[in-house]
């Protein structure tokens, strides 16, 4: 009887610890599934160096229209820093929900000293600055978000158009960013953003509204700088597809559009063609390593002083690639790997000067060592170590100390 005990008792203590490991195993299963990703660090901030971008716009002012015309721009792109949110479910009911809010404080937002450019009969003076601080939002898993953008301007505001789900509704009023629907979050099922596919983890919209102020010099002002326009631009970034098309009967820009494409944030997409074997989880430490925004947007009747008051139409297409600080390495032609095309690069221009201006205009162009424009073999690319617009041997050596370094999930390998 003893022996009958003992056995059932040891029976007993067997099923206990079978239902106690069906158990665990069930919470294994599960658990993702109602609990949102660990955090590493949330609200934590990082900095971020433009390492690619590229800009074409067209513009109408005083009755004559520039199609497709890269920007003058300066020799180093901007910073900004990214504060992360902690991870929130939107959809109660979706496990795939999660996303990640994020913020660029605007005092954090900087661009290169301001960037003139001359003309063969005047000078303009630009510089940028952000007002505001701009937000936006990371979706962390696959297929939920749908972050293209699609859309139409005019005097009255921007519409969306195909294949947007609320193609021919309005986005958005003059100045303003599109409707997020109910929910506030871009790239949801209640605005109209997408295209009817969703995205990879990573896909993410940043709105950012940033302030330009030109003054201009000439002859006429006796070649002294006065203001010429001033300007909010809606930045409505993405790392899907953006497009925009004017569809203003009154601008010359009439039927002229632009397309931008974007790519997910990385490491977390594993969308990356050369790695794709670098897929992380949120958390990791070099989940938001780097990132490829995209703009695609018109603003009009945008009033100048100069020139009688007259009134200035933009179309712009713009990507931005952003890199964390502490992965920055001087890749030029985006493999992420610093090698020989890279040094290429800046051989091929080396030499070569921006359109620049070393202090004020001179009196009249062209004149003295103003330059109206750029040197036919001039590549911004090349221009890695300082902002002083010439490709010289500085750059070359910049490039040779990190040669062979590649950008990874531990951020910057180095093969020495």
């Amino acid at each position: 009887m003893l022996k009958s005990r003992e056995e059932k008792e040891l029976m007993r203590k067997k099923i206990s610890l079978a239902l106690v490991c069906l158990l665990v195993l069930t919470l294994m299963l599960i658990w993702p599934l109602h609990t949102k990703p660990v955090a590493a660090s949330p609200d934590v901030s990082w900095e971020y160096y433009g390492m690619e971008s590229f800009l074409v716009s067209s513009t109408e002012l005083a009755g004559t229209a520039t199609i497709g015309r890269p920007s003058p721009g300066s020799t180093n792109s901007p910073s900004w820093n990214i504060t992360f949110g902690a991870p929130r479910k939107l959809d109660p009911n979706n496990a795939s929900s999660y996303i990640v809010d994020i913020t660029v404080p605007h005092v954090s937002y900087r661009t290169s000293p301001s960037y003139m450019f001359e003309a063969p009969i005047d000078w303009v003076n630009e510089t940028t600055s952000m007002l505001v601080d701009g937000y936006g939002w990371i979706f962390l898993n696959d297929s939920y978000g749908d972050v293209d953008l699609y859309t139409s301007n005019n005097n009255t505001g921007s519409y969306w158009i195909s294949p947007s789900p609320k193609a021919g509704t309005k986005a958005a009023d003059p100045g303003q960013f599109p409707y997020l629907g109910a929910d506030g979050v871009a790239g949801t099922a209640d605005d109209g953003f997408g295209n009817g596919t969703k995205d990879p983890a990573g896909s993410s919209v940043l709105f950012m509204k940033t302030s330009v102020n030109s003054s201009y010099a000439n002859a006429g002002t006796s070649w002294k700088f006065v203001p010429f326009f001033s300007y909010n631009w809606i930045g409505v970034w993405t790392t899907g597809v953006a497009y925009d098309i004017v569809t203003e009967s009154t601008s010359l820009l009439k039927g002229n559009s632009t397309k931008a494409v974007g790519a997910p944030w990385e490491f977390i997409a594993g969308m990356d063609p050369d790695h794709p074997q670098y897929k992380v989880k949120y958390g990791h430490p070099k989940w938001n390593a780097y990132v490829t925004y995209a703009q695609a947007w018109s603003q009009h009747n945008i009033y100048t002083q100069f020139l009688g008051g007259t009134y200035l139409d933009l179309l712009i297409g713009e990507t931005q690639r952003l890199v964390r600080k502490d992965c920055v390495i001087v890749d030029v032609d985006g493999n992420e790997l610093v090698d020989s095309m890279d040094i290429l690069v800046a051989a091929l221009a080396f030499g070569s000067e921006n359109a620049h201006i070393h202090g004020a205009p001179d009196a009249g162009p062209p004149g003295g060592d103003d330059k109206i424009t750029s040197d036919p073999n001039w590549n911004p690319r090349g221009d890695a170590s300082d902002e002083r617009g010439i490709i010289d041997s500085m750059d070359v050596l910049v490039m040779g100390l990190d040669f062979g370094s590649e950008l990874r999930p531990t951020c910057i390998w180095r093969p020495f």
